[in-house]
């Protein structure tokens, strides 16, 4: 009974504690006159993006390969069978 009701005043409290936020956040946005700087639309040039996926691979090729099995470090000892 004890754990069920520390469960429960748990949820409460985050419950309120996101209420509280929320609702304080929307207000504090609500209150205020004008915007805040720098979250007006910015007028930009924006440039589309593109990429060759073909030249990318053959840049990246190798890269994830293990190296051969001389290059690694010494192999970990094996436990003893009986």
């Amino acid at each position: 009974m004890h754990k069920g009701l520390m469960v429960v005043g748990a949820i409460a409290v985050a419950g309120a504690s996101a209420a509280v936020g929320w609702y304080g956040v929307k207000w504090l946005v609500s209150s205020d006159g004008e915007p805040a700087p720098g979250t007006s639309a910015v007028e930009a040039s924006t440039v589309s993006l593109s990429y060759d996926l073909d030249a990318i691979e053959s840049q990246a090729a190798g890269l994830f390969e293990p190296p051969p099995a001389a290059t690694r470090g010494p192999a970990m000892p094996q436990r003893p069978t009986a």
